[in-house]
């Protein structure tokens, strides 16, 4: 999943603001993962 946000990021043209959508998106569900899984 890391790969594919390194990948997107860097390709931001008419898709940056999009691409920042998903990446924001992607954070908080992560950030949600994380505070269901404690173990970490």
């Amino acid at each position: 999943m890391s790969l594919e946000l390194h990948k997107a990021l860097p390709d931001s043209g008419g898709h940056g603001q999009a691409v920042r959508g998903t990446v924001a998106k992607t954070f908080s569900f992560m950030r949600q993962q994380r505070q269901l899984v404690p173990s970490e």
